[in-house]
């Protein structure tokens, strides 16, 4: 694990790190049941690893506020109108939630949730665990959405400069305002 810049410590580096990886937390919630396989080394195993996935997210929220770190300078397209006819969907899809829209999506995510955690209570009744593969299906199926708009965000977050949804560029964009130049000297008196 070396910096890129050798002038960057650690920290710097993770954070970094972590602002392009920050769906790694998403992840972890997706595949978790399978620690269940370790036996009694379960909890501690997957405490830990969730706190590294849960700081991961949150020091990556750092990353996202810069506008550009240097390894997004770097991968940054030399062709940005290729690159957003690419990824349009992507674009669209972080730019279709409003407030409205997010908090429905949200009430939804959690009646699924909800209701999926009811279903593997009741065809596993008693003290019996649900099978490992149903868990998973219903963790995949209930994380998929997350992860897609974490990484549709991250697409989004490298492509922001040449946004034509952040902008609004086709439908002619806001003037901008320039000031007349004034001359300079003007009121000096020449002798």
């Amino acid at each position: 694990m070396t910096a890129v810049d050798p002038g960057q410590g650690w920290f710097d580096w993770y954070v970094e790190w972590a602002g392009h990886h920050s769906y790694l937390y998403w992840l972890w919630l997706m595949v978790s049941p399978i620690t269940r396989l370790l036996g009694e080394y379960d909890f501690y195993i997957s405490t830990v690893i969730f706190l590294w996935a849960f700081a991961t997210m949150i020091i990556g929220f750092r990353h996202d506020r810069k506008t550009f770190c240097i390894r997004c300078m770097r991968e940054a397209p030399l062709d940005p109108q290729k690159e957003i006819t690419r990824y349009d969907r992507r674009l669209r899809v972080i730019h279709a939630y409003d407030p409205k829209r997010a908090i429905g999506y949200v009430f939804i995510w959690l009646a699924v949730a909800i209701g999926s955690s009811f279903f593997l209570t009741w065809i596993t009744p008693g003290s019996e665990l649900p099978p490992l593969w149903l868990v998973m299906l219903i963790n995949v199926m209930i994380w998929s959405p997350i992860v897609y708009l974490n990484i549709c965000g991250q697409w989004h977050q490298w492509l922001h400069p040449w946004c034509p949804y952040c902008r609004r560029w086709d439908d002619g964009g806001a003037p901008e305002v320039v000031p007349d130049p004034v001359p300079s000297g003007e009121g000096d008196k020449v002798s």
